[in-house]
């Protein structure tokens, strides 16, 4: 088995075997307040973001961005798939500058990446979380923000953050990316969260 598999299969079941589905279908999920949505959200978001960078802080250990970067682009969507449907949502990330083409925003993900980008905190100082209520679903989106140094390895400046065999290994994987030139603090995305409602 290869590193990024093994190390992904530890991941997930770590993540889905000491947590419960979060997304529980009541009888009527229509009825169910915007807030317990966004709690939901937040947790399955959380679980994704602990799994996904806790295998790149292995491989940046290891072998440093570039392999880290390789590793990313083959754990990254099996990841939040296998979360996704361990939580009975469907799960994706996506920005305006996408690294992957797969995570470019449809229109409704564009409208919440544009208020999320000016309207970054609640009124209890957290991350601001978009949601949008249809027929057939309801839509959280939550902040995706560059808040370590470790991050800019791979999305900050070429010129200064990115050291040259990242920038190749980035280049060759990612020929159309667009995720490059943030700052710490920067808003990179958002995690798109979706309850279908049954």
């Amino acid at each position: 088995m290869s590193t990024y598999k093994y190390l992904l299969a530890v991941s997930l079941f770590c993540v889905v075997a000491c947590s419960k589905p979060a997304h529980q279908p009541a009888t009527d999920t229509a009825a169910q307040p915007d807030s317990l949505y966004e709690a939901q959200a937040r947790q399955i978001t959380q679980q994704a973001f602990a799994a996904l960078s806790g295998v790149l802080m292995r491989e940046i250990a290891a072998g440093g961005p570039a392999r880290a970067v390789e590793v990313c682009h083959k754990a990254a969507l099996p990841l939040t798939d296998s979360l996704a449907r361990a939580g009975g949502v469907q799960l994706r990330r996506t920005s305006s500058r996408p690294r992957n083409p797969h995570n470019a925003p449809d229109s409704l993900e564009r409208r919440a990446l544009a208020e999320l980008a000016v309207q970054p905190l609640d009124a209890n100082g957290r991350p601001r979380a978009w949601l949008h209520r249809s027929s057939e679903a309801v839509d959280v989106l939550l902040p995706i923000r560059l808040a370590m140094p470790t991050c800019l390895n791979c999305h900050g400046q070429p010129s200064t953050d990115i050291a040259p065999a990242t920038l190749a290994r980035l280049d060759s994987l990612y020929p159309e990316d667009a995720a490059r030139g943030y700052a710490l603090g920067d808003l990179r995305g958002a995690w798109h969260v979706r309850f279908p409602l049954r």
